[in-house]
């Protein structure tokens, strides 16, 4: 055995005495990912919650608005095939427009 196999074996035997160095798990935070629909959905209720607190023009501007984008949410779900989901939505989107308009 020549001299640098004895170092080498010398190091790897040091290397393997030592301890192994503690894992560190890093916390992870789950965040709550919405999709574009449910965006939309949220901004929906909240144009119309809007809508609620205003009169004439400016609330008609924000209705108009809030159309618009639940037409947009309706034809992204059924354009994917969600067809139900898109039934169940309009429905959501009428109970909250009922509650908050009347």
């Amino acid at each position: 055995m020549g001299i640098f196999e004895i170092l080498a074996e010398t190091k790897i035997k040091e290397w393997l005495r030592q301890p192994k160095p503690k894992t560190v798990q890093k916390e992870t935070v789950k965040e709550d990912k919405k999709t574009f629909e449910g965006y939309l959905l949220d901004e929906i209720r909240n144009l119309i919650s809007k809508a609620a607190n205003e009169t004439g023009e400016v609330q008609k501007a924000t209705l108009a608005k809030a159309n618009s984008l639940q037409v947009q949410l309706l034809v992204s779900l059924e354009q994917s095939g969600h067809f139900m989901m898109a039934k169940e939505t309009e429905k959501i989107i009428l109970k909250h427009r009922m509650k908050c308009l009347g």
